[in-house]
């Protein structure tokens, strides 16, 4: 029986390297949810921009 170990690749030499490394491999993993939120989070503040009474109001609705 053999075993075969497979070459990744250059190993980062600092901590730098490897935090980028891993953020790089997140955001590629997860890029489409990061850009939702981040559209969601530009539409919010267009909305709060353009009508701030009615986003930031501290007045609450009433209940029936």
């Amino acid at each position: 029986m053999t075993s075969r170990v497979e070459d990744k690749g250059p190993v980062p030499a600092d901590q730098r390297q490897v935090f980028r490394a891993r953020l790089a491999v997140f955001a590629r993993k997860n890029g489409l949810q990061i850009a939702i939120v981040g559209v969601f989070f530009a539409i919010w503040l267009f909305f709060i921009w353009r009508a701030p009474g009615t986003f930031l109001s501290q007045k609450s609705t009433p209940r029936s």
